[in-house]
């Protein structure tokens, strides 16, 4: 989105800064964020952009070959998982909805990290389940690396919300590039290879 941004206003300057910490973007004179809906402050106007997320349990063919997979969150407990930290230090628990109702899971494993790329890492390399987004692994999944599990169970997120602060003013730029997005929406893509 930002390329083709780019290419149809060349004149403006767009800047990225990537953080998994929630910056004050006021405090740091951003003109816009990019967070889950959950993390947005109040006083702050957002704009959708992108599909619903989709977050998928995943392991290797091998994980699977030497633990079946499991058939409720709860049969979690049995599994090694890699254990995936917030910023504010708090243990992610795993979301899952099903006819039991929304059921949070505090994932059992001896590896924690505070970085979702290292945790598809090391899910990649054998070391248990990982709870993690659908567009992270889509290319695994595709090509038979990563299986997924628990699909039934997995509910959607609100989509990421592009936000920014209400303000009388708004910098043309940040304008054009608001427009933008609303009109390049991404579409949503299906989800495949569930192992039961």
């Amino acid at each position: 989105m930002i390329a083709g941004f780019s290419c149809q206003y060349p004149d403006i300057k767009v800047e990225i800064t990537t953080d998994d910490k929630l910056v004050d973007i006021v405090q740091q004179s951003f003109d816009a964020g990019i967070r889950l809906d959950t993390t947005v402050e109040k006083d702050m106007i957002t704009v959708p952009i992108g599909p619903k997320i989709k977050r998928v349990v995943v392991a290797t063919p091998d994980y699977f070959e030497r633990h079946p997979a499991p058939a409720h969150p709860h049969a979690l407990v049995n599994h090694q998982s890699v254990i995936f930290r917030l910023q504010s230090g708090r243990i992610y628990n795993w979301e899952f909805e099903g006819p039991e109702g929304k059921l949070e899971i505090a994932p059992v494993g001896s590896i924690i990290l505070d970085d979702m790329d290292s945790t598809l890492e090391a899910v990649l390399c054998g070391a248990g389940l990982g709870y993690l987004y659908y567009d992270q692994v889509k290319a695994y999944l595709a090509n038979g690396t990563l299986v997924t599990t628990l699909g039934k169970w997995l509910p959607e997120f609100p989509s990421l919300q592009l936000y920014y602060l209400s303000r009388q003013y708004m910098p043309s730029p940040l304008r054009a590039f608001l427009d933008y997005v609303k009109a390049h929406l991404v579409a949503e893509t299906p989800y495949k290879k569930e192992k039961t």
